[in-house]
């Protein structure tokens, strides 16, 4: 079996990866884990406006099709630098959504 990554994939980790190395920097992790929420609001804005928290839904829900394997990338990004936003339960919530409203035919 062929593991790598297809251009799609290779080109969402590198955006993935600038992403977090510019916002989750062991100073901010640190700052954001010693205030109330411990999410980070800046790189959650960052993540939602390069479209990556939509990864893995169907383009049909506006998000990017790319599935579990684009939404792999973007998590290991984002485990790299312990990045304190919640990507993985978020991005369950919205698959289980879409995943209803194929079963309703909405």
């Amino acid at each position: 079996m062929d593991f790598t990554f297809d251009e799609d994939l290779r080109a969402l980790a590198g955006l993935a990866d600038d992403i977090v190395t510019g916002h989750a920097t062991t100073e901010r992790v640190a700052e954001v884990e010693a205030g109330g929420t411990r999410v980070d609001d800046r790189l959650w804005r960052a993540l939602a406006g390069a479209n990556l928290l939509g990864i893995a839904l169907p383009e049909r829900y506006g998000g990017s099709g790319l599935g579990t394997s684009g939404l792999c990338v973007v998590l290991e990004a984002l485990g790299r630098r312990v990045a304190p936003v919640p990507v993985w339960p978020s991005v369950v919530a919205s698959l289980a959504l879409a995943d209803a409203a194929d079963a309703t035919g909405g």
